[in-house]
């Protein structure tokens, strides 16, 4: 049996939120990498965190779309930009994408609230 589309958007809210929880988790400890002055190589852990966190705005911002909330999908987009920069280049946050990363899933969190 085919599920409404109600109900897609319903099953999105509910995983995107456990997929929030993962961000916030991941963010945490990529800012604890949060590059300096100094060039720092990161290590293989800290490489996963950060392609940890590019597979999780890259699952929320093709979900997103395939539901039609397409904000979600856009701020989604911008949070996987900024993982993945750090992570093909292989350095830490800076200081400004942290932050920025910070606004964008709070977005995303208020992005499903809203949703009914």
């Amino acid at each position: 049996m085919a599920r409404s589309k109600a109900e897609w958007v319903l099953r999105f809210k509910h995983d995107t939120a456990q997929y929030v929880v993962g961000l916030q988790k991941e963010l945490q400890l990529a800012a604890e990498l949060v590059s300096s002055a100094i060039s720092v190589a990161l290590s293989q852990s800290e490489l996963d965190n950060l392609r940890e966190l590019y597979r999780l705005a890259h699952t929320i911002k093709g979900s997103a779309a395939m539901v039609d909330q397409l904000e979600i999908a856009r701020l989604a987009q911008q949070l996987e930009q900024i993982a993945g920069e750090s992570y093909r280049a292989k350095t830490p946050l800076s200081t400004s994408q942290c932050e920025a990363a910070q606004l964008l899933i709070a977005q995303i969190q208020s992005g499903l609230e809203a949703i009914g």
